[in-house]
Formats: structure tokens, C-alpha cells, sequence
């Protein structure tokens, strides 16, 4: 029988963030749910968790890389339907069978709320900061059509039809292996396929963040990665006005807050770090 549902789980070296979730997972997933753990460090060193868990399948991935531990998942599911779930992340009550309704209704593409949980709490000032940057909430109803908000969403906790966002070969782009895989890969389904992208409120994540990432160097550099994908992607995509418009407002964005955060404000921090999302979006072709 081909299942409805094939979770893929990728992992690099978190087993005990994997085993929590396994646990939740795996005991009581129907018989037409497979659930595919894709291990992306090259010791292998998630094979004994996962096979301590009878309904999980291995993979491994040896080469790491994001965009090639999705694209081994992808081939390996039997599911008409892929649903992506991070090692960190920790399903809400309801979950899979909110994720279940959707698949049935033969949705194409659904994204659903991404709630954090802090390990510590987040250094002063930048609360609001890193609970935006660990959140995904629209506030929209179940069904809402999110295809204008794709910029905002990804791949973690996100369900996607096998045969219409698939097709052949492998789907995510390993130019993007360093991560921004899934930015690229729903322009690619908004743009290219024209496929619609659908709010699934009913099936919350709870991603589970360590203290080693609320930082104000972490969280300065994800907004530099994150403001350089606004970039990349229009360029990959041969959108040059729509790079000139990301370099220039990207510009605005650095000087404004660069020049806030040298005053001896509460929020300095917060504006660094918004500074430094500009200098992304200018800077988007110096990757590392």
C-alpha cells in the first residue's frame, strides 16, 4: 500500500533532540504514515537512535548539507504526500492529524505555526527579536492561500504533494546546501509551477531553541544570511530589478539602523542586528 504520508526527518548531529522527537512520533503513527529519518553527518551518528524506534527508517546522507539530506529523503518516500519536520521541532496536539486532513483534500504545498521554546531567555532587549526569528504565525485561518507570503515560510513543518512539487530529479538546489534550500524551492513552486500554497493552522511545530543560539552574534548572523536569500533567490531567478530594489533598500536598512545602534538605546541590539540584514541584502553575493 502506498502510504498517505511520508514524515522525513533530516539530522545532523542532535541525537538527543531526535530521540525526544521520535518518541513522540513514532509510537502511535497509523499504518499508512511512514516515517523516514535522514541522518546527514558522516559518522552515521543517529543509526542506533533511529533504529531503536521500530516504525523509523534510516537514511544516511554522508555528505552534509541540507539541500542534499531533503533531496535523499524526497527520493526515498513512498508517500503520496512528503511532510518535513526538524529534529528540533516538537509537534503540537492534533498534529499529524491536521497534516492527515490536508493530504486528503489533495493540497499542493501547506505550511503550518512555528512556535519557540528558549532553552534560556533571550538576552535583553532582543526578545522580540529572536522570538520572530524562531516564529512562523500569520494568523490566518485553516486553508488561507499564503502564496504571496512565501518569503516567510520553509520547509520545516511544511506538507508537500510527491508528484506535482517533486517531479523528477532532485528538487533542492544544492547551490543553497549551506542553507536558504527552501526559499529557493518555493519560488520555484510559486513561480515556476504557478502552484498554490495553502495555511495549515491546525498543525503547530514547538522548535525547541538552545542557548547557543540567542546570541546577538547568532542572531546577527542569521539576519545577514536571511536579508542575502531576498537577494539570491531574485537573482537566481534572472529578477535583476527586483535585486536592485532588495540592494537598495537593503542600503537604506544599514545605514538607518547601523547609525540608531551607535546611540544609547535599550534596543541597540535589536537594530545591529537589522543593520546587519541590510548589509545581506546588499551584500548577497558574498557568500560563505
Amino acid at each position: 500500500m502506498t502510504p498517505l504520508i511520508s514524515i522525513v526527518i533530516p539530522t545532523f548531529r542532535r541525537p538527543e533532540d531526535l530521540a525526544a522527537l521520535l518518541a513522540v512520533l513514532a509510537p502511535d503513527l497509523p499504518g499508512d504514515v511512514e516515517l523516514l529519518v535522514v541522518d546527514n553527518s558522516p559518522e552515521a551518528g543517529a543509526r542506533q537512535v533511529v533504529e531503536a524506534q521500530a516504525r523509523a527508517l534510516y537514511l544516511h546522507e554522508p555528505q552534509p548539507g541540507v539541500a542534499r539530506a531533503r533531496n535523499a529523503g524526497v527520493a526515498a518516500a513512498r508517500g503520496g504526500h512528503v511532510l518535513f519536520i526538524d529534529d528540533d521541532e516538537r509537534p503540537g496536539p492534533g498534529w499529524l492529524a491536521a497534516w492527515r486532513r490536508l493530504a486528503e483534500a489533495g493540497v499542493a504545498a501547506a505550511f503550518g505555526p512555528v512556535r519557540p521554546v528558549f532553552a534560556v531567555p533571550p538576552p535583553p532587549g532582543l526578545e522580540a527579536a529572536f522570538t520572530a526569528m524562531f516564529s512562523r504565525d500569520l494568523g490566518l485561518e485553516e486553508g488561507a492561500d499564503v502564496t504571496g507570503q512565501r518569503a516567510w515560510l520553509g520547509t520545516g513543518n511544511a506538507l508537500f504533494d510527491r508528484a506535482r512539487c517533486f517531479g523528477r530529479g532532485a528538487p533542492f538546489d544544492l547551490r543553497f546546501d549551506a542553507g536558504g534550500e527552501d526559499v529557493w524551492f518555493l519560488r520555484h513552486l510559486a513561480e515556476d509551477l504557478g502552484l498554490g500554497l495553502t495555511w495549515a493552522a491546525g498543525a503547530e511545530v514547538f522548535e525547541h531553541v538552545p542557548a547557543s543560539r540567542l546570541t546577538e552574534d547568532y542572531l546577527c548572523r542569521r539576519r545577514f544570511h536571511g536579508g542575502q536569500l531576498r537577494s539570491l533567490v531574485e537573482a537566481g531567478g534572472g529578477h535583476w530589478l527586483r535585486v536592485g530594489f532588495w540592494m537598495a533598500a537593503g542600503a537604506v536598512q544599514a545605514l538607518g539602523f547601523g547609525l540608531a545602534a551607535q546611540l544609547p538605546l535599550a534596543a541597540r541590539g535589536a537594530l545591529r542586528a537589522k543593520a546587519w540584514g541590510g548589509l545581506g541584502k546588499l551584500l548577497w553575493w558574498r557568500r560563505r
